[in-house]
């Protein structure tokens, strides 16, 4: 038997070729039939282009990126000023206690008219 994927002959019941280990229940094949094993052709692969950039457009690239990163890190400052003052605000309101003239009862029962 031979290995299809290397061409050694190898015995007829071993399960792997001894070289280049593939596995031969992927490749039955019997002994008295001819194998021919494809070469590879040395041929290079292509070349990739590269494109080359001029400084002015790579200078335009770099600074209209820059521009739009300046425009998200303003956003992002209002964004977190409006939270900040919001918080501010809201503990500012939690923490005044009842306007002069009020009186809040503690035990958070609601009596109307009578008296305690």
């Amino acid at each position: 038997m031979n290995c299809l994927k290397c061409g050694v002959e190898i015995p007829e019941r071993q399960c792997f070729c001894d070289r280049c280990r593939a596995s031969m229940e992927g490749y039955p094949i019997r002994s008295d039939v001819p194998v021919f094993i494809p070469k590879r052709q040395a041929v290079p692969a292509p070349k990739r282009q590269r494109r080359t950039v001029k400084p002015e457009e790579q200078i335009a690239r770099l600074r209209k990126s820059n521009r739009a990163l300046r425009i998200l890190a303003g956003v992002l400052l209002l964004v977190v000023l409006a939270f900040s003052g919001a918080a501010v605000l809201h503990f500012l309101d939690s923490h005044t206690g009842p306007a002069k003239g009020q009186n809040f009862n503690t035990s958070g029962e609601t009596t109307i008219g009578s008296t305690p």
